[in-house]
């Protein structure tokens, strides 16, 4: 009998794990200008032995005019510091050609304009030097002080705005974007803060700003045009009226703002203000509480964190002490882009009052009074009914089936958008 030959077990098959694959790498679109900013930031001394040298150096990588025009204005705005004593002492402010500027590492707007403008001549661009007023975003009135020079200069078929004194240091604050600030600078952004003498240099075509016009545009910081806002329809600084006005602006629908009424360097009541806002559509409702002169501070970015933007000075003519101030409005009430047509006052004298509001989305609206709570009738995004008031606060909320913050009984949660005083 055979003795069997012994089966050798096959080893299970192995089961290959791939390994998870990496995250998609997100190239920047711009890290060639940002090599370019750090090669002329760390531009070593022996390349500034005259203009010549220096803009053959900086330019030796570049590939076209606008890479040459940002490393002449990167090495421009690292190197050279702003001769503050000599701005203010005008008899003793050293020359500001552009041999003396690149010596002294110092100098005004002139001496940063003329060696921007020498230093593209020699890397064979075509550049222009500019002079005007300029409007900073505290100042009403624009002096004689508020001369400046600033540059142009031509690439692809067309004009670029810039403004090396105003971006000196720029490449050590915070993140870098491309373009970098007052660089290439769009004329619609430039002409808010610079006027230059010869109008065909605001690069508007036909739409050209008169002097008149803008000493008294409103006073727009760079963050308002980086963040897509836009004025409809009120341009002056200045703005007089009776009791209560509206200032209407278009701005991104996921964008946040804010306006803050101020008199005598106080903030008052965030009641004086009430923000609606329709798609990209922003009103801004202003109801000052007696006649006199306000500032009103306009701010946008996200919930967490918004920036200054835009300042108006406004004249209430008429004391609105018969008019109470809005009701008191939440985060909600602008993110839900609700709008409230009735009642209009934050304060409500006890007994039976009328409500009235468009809110886009939500499931059902509620009066809340004290323990009692009343559903306002749906039409749509329509909400409207009657609500007998007791004195108290008086709230307005939604529902819908998001998180939010108060647990309805219907199954939803519930939103503050407004809240009132009944009296």
């Amino acid at each position: 009998m055979e003795t069997p030959t012994p089966v050798t077990p096959k080893p299970p098959a192995q089961v290959r794990h791939e390994p998870p694959a990496p995250p998609p790498v997100r190239l920047d679109p711009f890290a060639r200008f940002h090599r370019i900013e750090d090669y002329a930031r760390t531009a070593p001394r022996s390349a500034e032995k005259d203009v010549k040298t220096l803009a053959k150096y900086l330019t030796r990588y570049c590939q076209g005019d606008e890479q040459k025009a940002l490393a002449i204005f990167a090495w421009i705005t690292s190197h050279i510091k702003y001769d503050d004593y000599g701005a203010e002492h005008d008899d003793q402010l050293p020359e500001q050609g552009a041999d003396s500027v690149l010596a002294r590492h110092q100098g005004v707007c002139d001496g940063y304009s003329t060696l921007f403008y020498e230093l593209a001549l020699a890397a064979g661009l075509r550049p222009a030097y500019l002079t005007g007023y300029v409007k900073f975003w505290d100042e009403k009135v624009v002096t004689q002080d508020d001369r400046h020079a600033w540059n142009a200069v031509y690439w692809r078929n067309q004009w670029h705005l810039l403004d090396a004194t105003w971006a000196e240091g720029y490449l050590d604050e915070g993140p870098r974007t491309y373009p970098p600030p007052y660089f290439d600078v769009d004329p619609e952004k430039m002409i808010a803060s610079h006027l230059p003498d010869d109008p065909e240099w605001q690069l508007r075509g036909r739409n050209q700003m008169t002097r008149a016009e803008f000493d008294d545009q409103c006073l727009r910081e760079p963050e308002f045009f980086d963040l897509g806002l836009e004025l409809l329809d009120t341009t002056s600084y200045r703005m007089e009226f009776d009791r209560e006005c509206t200032i209407r602006l278009k701005a991104p629908p996921e964008l946040y703002m804010e306006a803050i009424l101020e008199r005598n360097g106080k903030d008052l009541p965030s009641e004086c203000v009430l923000l609606n806002r329709r798609g990209d559509m922003r009103a801004i409702e202003v109801r000052p509480p007696k006649a006199g002169q306000y500032t009103l501070s306009i701010w946008a970015g996200s919930q967490s964190k918004q920036q200054h933007v835009l300042t108006y000075h406004l004249e209430s003519l008429r004391s609105a002490e018969t008019m109470p101030p809005y009701p008191t409005s939440y985060n909600r009430y602008q993110i839900q882009a609700a709008l409230l047509h009735e009642p209009l006052q934050g304060v409500l004298k006890k007994g039976r009052r009328h409500f009235h509001l468009t809110v886009p989305g939500a499931r059902q609206v509620y009066v809340r009074c004290g323990l009692k709570v009343v559903p306002l009738s749906k039409n749509g995004d329509e909400f409207e009914g009657d609500c007998f008031v007791e004195p108290g606060e008086v709230a307005v909320e939604m529902e819908t089936e998001g998180e939010g913050l108060l647990p309805s009984l219907a199954g939803g949660t519930r939103h503050i958008l407004l809240s009132f005083e009944s009296r």
